[in-house]
């Protein structure tokens, strides 16, 4: 499961449409590929915390997958709100949002 996200594509499918643009923060170099393979390139990559907290200010709500070691950065961000709905090989699908 570590080595594809494969096993993304049905998760996701549950999530959010096909055509939305998922959020992938800090990820390896073949997780940003493979997911951007199997959502059709609608796959945005940020690398650090202040390029995080400036999509979630200019697109609202967005769903993002980070490694779990990646997710613990951004608990700790004051701006923005986090709900966790999936978890798969050591990755974590989030919702975030700002706080208001």
């Amino acid at each position: 499961i570590t080595d594809t996200m494969r096993p993304w594509q049905p998760a996701l499918a549950q999530l959010v449409p096909a055509t939305q643009t998922v959020v992938m923060y800090k990820p390896q170099r073949w997780a940003e590929y493979g997911l951007d393979y199997y959502r059709l390139n609608h796959v945005q990559t940020v690398f650090s915390q202040e390029e995080f907290v400036q999509t979630a200010l200019s697109q609202g709500r967005i769903l993002c997958i980070s490694e779990d070691k990646t997710l613990e950065e951004l608990s700790h961000v004051p701006a923005i709100d986090l709900e966790v709905v999936h978890a798969i090989g050591g990755q974590t699908a989030f919702w975030a949002w700002p706080v208001k």
